[in-house]
C-alpha cells in the first residue's frame, strides 16, 4: 500500500516558500507606502512615455530597486533622475 502522506521536507519547503512569499509581499506593500514605490506600469504612466522609452531609460541609468524578481521605481528617483538629465 502506498504512503499518501507527503514528503515533510516538501511540506516544510512548501510552507516556507509560502511564507517569504507573504513576508516579500508585505514588505513591498510597505515600502510603497513609505516611498512612493512605483510599479513599472505606474512609472510609465507617471513619466507619459511608452514601454519602449521607459526600457531605454533603465539602460540609461534611471534608478530600480528589484525585489522578489520585479523592479520598482521610487517616485523621487525618478524625478531626480530627470531633473539630471
Amino acid at each position: 500500500m502506498e504512503d499518501l502522506r507527503e514528503d515533510p521536507l516538501e511540506m516544510l519547503a512548501e510552507e516556507l516558500t509560502r511564507r517569504v512569499s507573504m513576508r516579500i509581499s508585505a514588505q513591498i506593500e510597505e515600502a510603497r507606502k513609505q516611498a512612493e514605490l512605483l510599479t513599472l506600469e505606474e512609472a510609465r504612466e507617471y513619466l507619459g512615455v511608452s514601454k519602449t522609452t521607459l526600457w531605454n531609460y533603465r539602460n540609461r541609468g534611471m534608478p530600480e530597486h528589484v525585489i522578489g524578481g520585479k523592479a520598482y521605481f521610487m517616485r523621487s528617483e525618478i524625478d531626480g533622475w530627470v531633473r539630471g538629465q
